[in-house]
Order: C-alpha cells, then structure tokens, then sequence
C-alpha cells in the first residue's frame, strides 16, 4: 500500500472525525476551551500570516536578488526576516 496515500487518508478521517465532534457538541462545555478569547486571537493570526506571508517571502527575496529556495544559510536568514516582517504586520 502506498503510505503517502494511506497517510492523506488516515488525515482525512482525523480532521473529518474531530470536525463531527465539535459539530455535533456546539453548546457543550468540555468544548468551552475552543471559544475562548486565545484561541479566537491565534486563528486570527495564523490566518493573517497564510495571507500575507508569501507576499512577504516573494518581497524579500525579490529585494536580496535571490531565488527563493533554501539551500544556504543566507536563504534561511531571508526565509526568517519574511517571517518576522509577517509577524509584525
């Protein structure tokens, strides 16, 4: 059995399953923790850094004249600045 496909599958199922849970338990209170205020500030920022990251990334390189990939310290270096730059924006 291929496992890059068993382990999509075996994802699906997990995300699937939890996603149920939560669904089917909208008002309970052993999923209070879920609508809590941190939680609510850490989505909004994982999702801001989603989107506004790979401009980040495609800026920065464009700037230092280098291909955006990670073969070197110095592209590290750039990949960590276009992180820190999303996480101040």
């Amino acid at each position: 059995m291929n496992m890059a496909l068993w382990g999509h599958t075996y994802l699906t199922l997990l995300y699937s399953l939890a996603l149920l849970v939560i669904l089917f338990n909208l008002g309970s209170n052993n999923l209070a923790w879920l609508r809590g205020c941190r939680l609510a500030k850490l989505g909004a920022l994982s999702y801001t850094v989603y989107l506004v990251h790979p401009f980040f990334i495609s800026s920065v390189f464009l700037l230092s004249g280098k291909n955006e990939k990670l073969s070197s310290l110095v592209e590290l270096f750039l990949f960590l600045v276009a992180l820190c730059l999303s996480l101040i924006y």
